[in-house]
């Protein structure tokens, strides 16, 4: 049975998720609590298969501000493929005609690429995990001449958002969100940690971050960076690198021993091979599927 889960039903959401990521990655992946915040969001529709009690597959929609594209995010009981199949309709239902719907899945994933398949969903995209292993010997960081790097001051939310939009506007397919709908994501969850956004600054002005977090799993010894961007006018001076070994070293005097990101496989902008320069690697693929209803 497809039906609307409760929020007290987190828990059991959270256990379904880590399941599946214990599965396929070997380690949990999401928090109770990050659930529970996901129902607090309009513009999100959470729905469960449930069996007899038992939670067998997951799966939520996700609208973007402009209202044209939705995007679902399906999970399956990795005992049970195919337990997914009820959401498709379910999701596509709310998300109504005359729009591009996108899934997004593990690349090895076969149960739900089967899925897509029979549903005429196609590969659009694709998207890495990379990962550094923090030893303690965290590189000295070389920030460039003229521009210092420091952590954002309290009240300095919208000047990194600001900042994001810039430095992501060359950037596939991005589109700018307003600030209300970026805080809600951003700065409005329990994640939110000012002492880990930093702000390269040249002349008094931006010109790069690094936001981060730590990592949705609940384990204090791993670091999310949720963005890192560098405006183009700072670009080719080595600021990028500088702002990661800077977001390492900070993660590392906390005690992470290991750091993490996603980043488009196809970056324009070079980031795979930024990444790489840093000692990342890639430990996950997921592949984004696309059709039009």
């Amino acid at each position: 049975m497809v039906r609307r889960p409760h929020p007290s039903e987190a828990p059991a959401i959270a256990e379904l998720l880590n399941a599946d990521a214990r599965a396929r990655y070997g380690e949990s992946e999401l928090t109770a609590k990050t659930i529970e915040e996901w129902f607090g969001f309009d513009d999100i529709e959470i729905r469960v298969v449930d069996e007899g009690g038992e939670l067998l597959a997951y799966g939520d929609l996700g609208r973007d501000e402009a209202g044209t594209r939705v995007w679902l995010d399906v999970r399956e009981h990795p005992g049970r493929p195919g337990a997914a199949e009820p959401l498709w309709d379910e999701l596509e239902a709310i998300a109504g005609e005359g729009l591009s719907v996108r899934a997004v899945i593990d690349s090895g994933d076969d149960s739900l690429r089967g899925q897509l398949e029979a549903r005429g969903y196609r590969i659009h995209r694709s998207s890495y995990r990379m990962l550094i292993d923090l030893d303690g010997s965290v590189p000295e960081t070389h920030v460039p001449d003229g521009i210092t790097i420091r952590a954002m001051r309290p009240g300095e939310e919208r000047i990194a958002h600001e900042a994001h939009t810039a430095s992501f506007a060359d950037h596939f397919e991005f589109h700018p969100e307003s600030y209300e709908r970026w805080a809600q994501f951003m700065v409005e969850t329990s994640g939110y940690d000012p002492e880990l956004w930093f702000v390269a600054e040249a002349d008094g002005a931006v010109a790069g971050i690094s936001l981060c977090r730590m990592q949705d799993s609940g384990d204090p010894r791993h670091g999310w960076v949720s963005i890192l961007g560098v405006l183009p006018a700072f670009r080719r001076r080595g600021l990028g690198a500088a702002l990661l070994r800077h977001t390492f070293a900070v993660f590392a005097a906390r005690g992470c021993t290991r750091v993490s990101l996603g980043v488009d496989a196809e970056s324009t902008t070079g980031a795979v091979r930024l990444y790489e320069r840093v000692g990342m690697r890639q430990v996950r693929r997921a592949d984004t599927w696309e059709k039009a209803l």
